[in-house]
């Protein structure tokens, strides 16, 4: 049995677990359960789990944080920040957010931990290459929104990407301007000869 949790996680390279002798590493922990415990137990402790970030992480998640805090709260209009590149401010980029089931509202402004916790809590999707994220004030709403958007440099796929996830509009960070995103409907109005619009 290791003595110290660094000797406990060196163990997991060098040892070959077998299920069938009730012998699991819960890497999570660097530990190893006794021999009694069972395996649906052990298994049911491992999906229970919140796996640790590392250090090296953290402290990128805490400066892109920063980034976001600092421009969303000077603003109060928003901010993009990849947890990679930092701000993507100014940037020619196209802004949309394809996961509205990820988006959080907030009747105040988002607070450093608010914005942590829903970084770590997305971590997976912000790690992704062009994933960001987005802060914004809805002021229809009067809503603080946090998403995960994708940055995209052309217009035309962002827009098309948005439609397919029925988003009402991207966001042209280079402009810092709104683009609604047109209906078919719509479109074909504007289309149609001696329509309201001619």
């Amino acid at each position: 049995m290791a003595n110290t949790r660094r000797e406990s996680t060196a163990l997991q390279g060098s040892e070959n677990t077998s299920y069938s002798a009730g012998l699991i590493l819960i890497p999570a922990m660097g530990l190893r359960p006794h021999l009694s415990t069972s395996i649906p137990d052990i298994r049911q402790g491992i999906n229970n789990l919140s796996l640790p970030v590392c250090a090296e992480m953290i402290s990128c998640i805490a400066s892109a944080i920063d980034t976001a805090f600092a421009l969303h709260t000077t603003t109060l209009k928003g901010s993009t920040v990849s947890l990679i590149h930092g701000s993507v401010a100014d940037t020619k980029l196209f802004a949309v957010s394809p996961y509205p089931e990820r988006s959080v509202e907030l009747c105040e402004v988002p607070s450093w931990d608010q914005l942590f916790d829903f970084a770590l809590a997305n971590i997976g999707h912000l790690l992704k290459p062009g994933h960001a994220l987005g802060t914004w004030f809805n002021d229809y709403e009067l809503m603080h929104v946090l998403d995960v958007v994708v940055c995209l440099s052309n217009r035309d796929e962002a827009l098309d990407l948005a439609k397919r996830n029925r988003q009402l509009a991207i966001f042209d960070i280079q402009s810092r301007r709104e683009i609604s995103v047109s209906s078919p409907s719509e479109t074909l109005l504007v289309s149609l000869p001696g329509g309201d619009n001619a």
